[in-house]
């Protein structure tokens, strides 16, 4: 027999912030014992080194982490110029040097040249996987990784301060852009080098830094005695410009069973994907096709306490 998942259905989205030091999968272990949760899931994946948004997904919200996970992220980080690392962040091997240091408006020249579409390489220390393996799994394991460059979109960089040997940038970029590796291609263009010394999540989209919940509120409430569940947020957070489409409670089953539901007239939807509701509670995604909604992704586990 197989052996169940301990712990209870607890269902929703967490914005967590994860401190430097911490793994995003210890982060997702913390919060997922926090909560006592069968299921758990983090919405992409943030270095150790780096702190700031980790949204985190519980029960039946980690069926919609998908969605998420296409949005556009926003990032702070700062660079350290005359020093490339292997890992291109403070933690690796120290492979080359340059007494070489950028004006500021050297700097303020590069980076426009890496605004729009550009082609990038991954750091070989990411957790891409290469037949299998993690690239960086294989790295540490002695292996001559090279990893294929991929097209991703700066929509916007910014410097926010500057010194002789670093300077603050902010960045909004698409999904699988390495900021590390932005960082290095930047020194490589200035000719001197340059690695990420800080690196801080701002935003993906719709979790905001500024309304984060941090592990020392997390444990606060516990020395309190208070539940932590007041900063869950709901299943369907993340799909908030999806429209709603409301069901009857008879209508209920058709859809959990699988099977199409026809739409009542005069509904407004065009052929397109909507959230269906009963009582204002999560059921399905599903797809408008004809008159006809076709569930796409169940959510049975969110109407047992109704």
């Amino acid at each position: 027999m197989a052996r169940r998942k301990k712990g209870q259905n607890i269902h929703g989205f967490l914005n967590f912030y994860k401190p430097k030091g911490m793994s995003s999968n210890a982060a997702v272990g913390y919060v997922r014992r926090l909560f006592n949760a069968k299921k758990a899931g983090h919405g992409g994946t943030l270095d150790p080194l780096a702190e700031g948004v980790l949204p985190i997904a519980l029960g039946e919200a980690t069926k919609t982490l998908s969605y998420m996970l296409a949005e556009d992220k926003f990032y702070k980080f700062e660079m350290t110029f005359g020093i490339e690392r292997d890992s291109d962040d403070a933690e690796g091997e120290i492979t080359q040097t340059s007494d070489l240091r950028p004006s500021k408006d050297a700097l303020l020249k590069v980076i426009e040249g890496f605004k729009g579409g550009i082609s990038q390489t991954p750091p070989v220390y990411s957790a891409l996987k290469v037949n299998g393996k993690r690239a960086c799994d294989r790295v540490r394991d002695g292996e001559e990784v090279t990893l294929q460059p991929r097209n991703v979109t700066i929509f916007n960089i910014s410097l926010e301060d500057f010194d002789e040997n670093k300077a603050t940038l902010s960045v909004h970029v698409s999904k699988g852009t390495y900021v590390r590796s932005l960082c290095r291609d930047i020194g490589r263009a200035l000719g001197c080098f340059a690695y990420v010394s800080e690196l801080i999540r701002a935003k993906v989209p719709p979790f905001d830094i500024n309304e984060s919940v941090t592990q020392e509120m997390l444990d606060d409430c516990l020395k309190k005695g208070q539940s932590a569940r007041t900063y869950l947020l709901d299943v369907d957070h993340v799909l908030d410009d999806i429209p709603v489409y409301t069901i009857s409670e008879d209508e209920v089953k058709t859809i959990l069973n699988g099977m199409p539901l026809s739409l009542n007239e005069g509904h407004g939807l065009a052929n397109e994907m909507v959230r269906v509701k009963t009582k204002d509670v999560l059921v399905s995604l599903a797809h408008v096709e004809n008159n006809t909604l076709k569930p796409a992704k169940n959510f049975p586990l969110l109407l047992e306490n109704e």
